[in-house]
């Protein structure tokens, strides 16, 4: 659930949750926070997935894994547009003045069965856990 504030025309958080990752990873759960604008939140929610998913069975750790999503994805997000006219334009999925932050948790297996939660964040978010 995300709240708009009261300095933005829209709400530019996106979540989302996914369970289909691949072999070890049960669940992760994301928020991306929109800067400028919700385009790089919304592309986050639809792709972030699809690069655990990815690095998750070719790198040697699930920390390792994690930022290389993280990396890879900001690659994508950052890369000039195609065509020659791109080289000139703004870059990435929102432009020059739109990005966004990440906040992400992921609940793991290890090869013993044990599970694990990893929590990874990208500018100003945070995952933070409670104590009762």
């Amino acid at each position: 659930m995300s709240q708009q504030g009261t300095a933005r025309k829209q709400n530019e958080d996106r979540s989302c949750v996914a369970t289909d990752l691949g072999s070890g990873v049960g669940t992760m759960a994301a928020v991306f926070d929109g800067h400028g604008g919700y385009a790089t939140a919304e592309w986050l929610q639809e792709n972030f997935p699809k690069y655990i998913r990815k690095y998750w069975g070719e790198v040697g750790s699930p920390e390792a894994a994690t930022t290389e999503a993280f990396l890879a994805a900001d690659r994508r997000i950052l890369a000039p547009k195609k065509g020659f006219m791109g080289m000139v334009g703004e870059r990435g999925i929102g432009g020059s003045k739109c990005g966004a932050t990440g906040a992400v948790a992921l609940l793991h297996e290890d090869s013993a069965g044990a599970m694990y939660l990893l929590a990874a964040n990208a500018g100003d978010a945070r995952v933070v856990r409670g104590y009762d």
